[in-house]
């Protein structure tokens, strides 16, 4: 089992012979756990001076250690799945004593929304969702590789059941980690979400930016790849989404698509290596309405 990092915060004396057990008081920030430990078990070089021979003398410790932090972010993971959630949705993640101190203050921090008797995930919340595992305050683009298997003149694309993107129609991405090589990385995820294999060529670099209501909302930097000589049958479904076979045309038919899905496909006919930069722009519902190439480079 880990440790947690705590510091002694605040201290105050309890005769428990004579008096009930005092409660420090809490401020308005503050994750506090609460310990009373008897004088003579404090650590040498810690223990305050004795300025009574009672036995039952004890001093009670606040530490903090922030488990709010952790609360909130398994809270805003619950809407990764779901549009909006009710109070007892939520309450199977956090003990429900404490989950309306929780839900409070997501909605001071404008994290979550309140309508009725529902939860709804904000874009600020569902920003700060994408960026739960930069743990840092530096938030710098997403690397993904992005996965165009090619089979038969169709393509695996995948309608997404999990944020971001909920419900949109998509080539098959996937978070490159640390340490991992890129084609390592579309080898694993093709395996993963496809369950097939085959052999990916790494075709260009997509430099996206993503807008919602005209305000930065998203930034990837996709790695684009074109996988053929698939063998073995895909997959209908992962937790992220329901995977499809579509030819380029059939996509291009279909509602709530990326509105720059003809630059996507021409990368990966293409017979040259492309970086392209581009914005593509949401509505208020989550739909992709309009896209805009910066720059395009072949090589």
């Amino acid at each position: 089992m880990g440790s947690l990092a705590v510091r002694i915060c605040r201290c105050q004396r309890w005769d428990r012979g004579s008096s009930p057990r005092p409660r420090i008081p809490f401020g308005a920030d503050e994750r506090w756990v609460q310990f009373a430990i008897p004088q003579n078990c404090m650590p040498t070089g810690r223990r305050p001076p004795r300025t009574s021979k009672s036995t039952n003398l004890t001093y009670i410790f606040k530490y903090n250690f922030h488990p709010l932090i952790i609360m909130e972010d398994k809270i805003l993971k619950r809407f990764s799945r779901s549009e909006k959630l009710k109070f007892n949705d939520i309450k199977e993640e956090v003990p429900s004593n404490k989950l309306s101190y929780h839900l409070k203050k997501l909605i001071q921090e404008n994290l979550l929304k309140k309508r009725g008797d529902h939860y709804f995930l904000t874009d600020k919340g569902e920003e700060k969702l994408c960026y739960l595992e930069d743990k840092g305050s530096l938030r710098q683009p997403i690397h993904d590789v992005f996965l165009l298997p090619f089979r038969d003149g169709k393509y695996v694309i995948q309608k997404r059941t999990k944020r971001p993107l909920l419900g949109v129609n998509i080539p098959i991405g996937a978070r490159i980690r640390k340490g991992e090589s890129i084609f390592d990385t579309a080898k694993k995820k093709l395996k993963k979400d496809t369950g097939m294999e085959g052999d990916p060529h790494f075709k260009g670099i997509i430099d996206a930016k993503t807008f919602k209501q005209n305000k930065l909302f998203l930034h990837h930097i996709l790695n684009v790849f074109l996988i053929d000589n698939l063998q073995g049958d895909l997959i209908p479904s992962t937790p992220k989404g329901e995977n499809f076979w579509m030819t380029e045309e059939d996509y291009c038919k279909h509602e709530n698509n990326l509105t720059a899905a003809k630059e996507h496909f021409e990368i990966a006919k293409s017979k040259h290596f492309t970086l392209l930069e581009l914005e593509q722009h949401l509505n208020e519902k989550g739909e992709f309405i309009k896209s805009k190439v910066i720059r395009k480079i072949e090589f």
